[in-house]
């Protein structure tokens, strides 16, 4: 997960209280996207996301929680090994990955990335 964008002289952070597991974090808010919270555990990993987003139901907007946990690593990429999202304090989605294989790069322009 690439944190880069924070770097971005338009995104402002600001300290937030702790999460539930006591984790600290930081709150990112850049004009035209939604705020996000972002957690880190004791090593200083990203382990927790929290924002609000459309209701898959079609009602107003919900809280997510993004819990990540474990590492998977390949080709220099590390990645959670599971992703559990909550809605509104709601299990909602669990993912657990047994491994992580990263492929060569396909080169297609639509998959470059944005052009500045």
């Amino acid at each position: 997960i690439r944190l880069v964008p924070l770097r971005d002289s338009a995104v402002r952070l600001s300290r937030i209280t702790v999460d539930s597991l006591g984790q600290r974090g930081f709150r990112a808010e850049q004009p035209g996207r939604p705020p996000v919270e972002l957690f880190v555990d004791s090593t200083g990993r990203l382990s927790h996301v929290r924002l609000m987003v459309a209701d898959p139901g079609g009602g107003p907007p919900v809280r997510q929680d993004a819990w990540l946990d474990g590492e998977l690593a390949s080709g220099g990429i590390r990645w959670p090994q599971r992703l559990r999202l909550m809605m509104n304090g709601e299990p909602y989605f669990d993912l657990r990955m047994r491994d992580l294989k990263v492929s060569d790069r396909i080169g297609d322009p639509l998959l470059s990335g944005p052009r500045n």
